[in-house]
C-alpha cells in the first residue's frame, strides 16, 4: 500500500465505491463505501473491502 502526504492547500475529493449490489430479495443498491480522499484529477485503482469491486480512474488528456 502506498501512502503519500498531501499539501493542505490541495483540494481533496472523496472516492466512493460505485458498484451495484443485489440483496437477498433481488433489490439493487449502490455499495457507496468511502474508499479514500485523494487530490482532484489523480489516478487510482482501489479495491473495495466491502464488496470486492475494483474502482479505478485513469488520467485523461483533457478531451
Amino acid at each position: 500500500m502506498i501512502q503519500q502526504m498531501v499539501k493542505s492547500d490541495e483540494s481533496l475529493v472523496e472516492i466512493r465505491c460505485n458498484n451495484t449490489i443485489y440483496n437477498a430479495y433481488g433489490t439493487p443498491y449502490i455499495c457507496n463505501r468511502l474508499l479514500a480522499k485523494l487530490p482532484k484529477d489523480s489516478e487510482y485503482q482501489i479495491k473495495c473491502p466491502k464488496c470486492g469491486h475494483i474502482n479505478e480512474k485513469e488520467k485523461t488528456n483533457g478531451r
